[in-house]
């Protein structure tokens, strides 16, 4: 229930304005304000914001697919990682199975720190730690191919940490964002003295469309969580153990 409730929380926040704004339109037109009557402007404006704002939406699906894949490549990456070191230990005894499970685990205590505090780089060298194992191995009788596969591995967790940094750092421009909202706030007000065609028709539209535009604000503005340190970063989480 707290998990359906909180999918909810912008849906029911939105209502609340939703809302208000119905109220006022009822108000005006209790006091014989109905407003303009509707034209082909009218229907153009919120036209253009429907476009606008499904253009801003698809640009963020991108960004939603990389933060949701970013989690689960490290975590592939790191069990291979292990799987394949526990594979040369049995046969050649290296490496030091106890001081990779320590560096891995370190991979992923320092992500999730990384990305609560927003500004830190700590999985980054967390990951070059690893080449103590790598070294310990070169040094060993393990064929020179088996180690590559490793380094491989290794290269591929620091893709995917860099691609988390670049993630955290990404949001609207400033300009965009206040373009969107005043996008918005003009269609708003201009429904809110609109006459379309009776009292109950033009509370049901502007009930509609401005759930609408105000949820998908609300949810761009959501999209990016805040750190603690309030810098906007990704919703991910690692799900990976060693």
């Amino acid at each position: 229930m707290r998990k359906l409730f909180g999918s909810y929380k912008v849906a029911m926040e939105t209502l609340i304005i939703v809302a208000i704004l119905v109220g006022i339109r009822w108000v005006l037109w209790s006091l014989g304000l109905e407003g303009i009557s509707t034209s082909p402007l009218t229907s153009s404006i919120v036209a253009g914001g429907v476009f606008v704002m499904g253009l801003v939406v698809a640009g963020t699906l991108s960004d939603y697919r990389d933060a949701e894949r970013a989690p689960t490549d490290l975590a592939a990456g790191l069990y291979a990682f292990l799987r394949e070191a526990e594979s040369f230990e049995k046969v050649w005894g290296k490496p030091d199975l106890r001081a990779l499970r320590e560096r891995l685990i370190a991979v992923v205590t320092t992500l999730r720190s990384d990305i609560n505090t927003g500004n830190t780089r700590d999985c980054q060298a967390a990951i070059e730690d690893l080449s103590d194992s790598l070294l310990e191995l070169e040094e060993s009788d393990v064929p020179a191919n088996y180690v590559v596969r490793l380094r491989a591995e290794q290269a591929g967790l620091r893709k995917s940490i860099l691609r988390v940094y670049q993630l955290q750092r990404e949001s609207f421009l400033p300009s965009a964002k206040a373009m969107i909202t005043t996008i918005v706030g003009v269609i708003l007000a201009l429904l809110l003295v609109t006459n379309l065609g009776g009292l109950v028709e033009s509370l049901i539209t502007l009930a509609f469309l401005s759930f609408f535009f105000l949820y998908l604000l609300r949810l761009l503005k959501s999209s990016t969580p805040r750190s603690r340190s309030g810098r906007s970063a990704p919703r991910m989480t690692s799900a990976c153990s060693c």
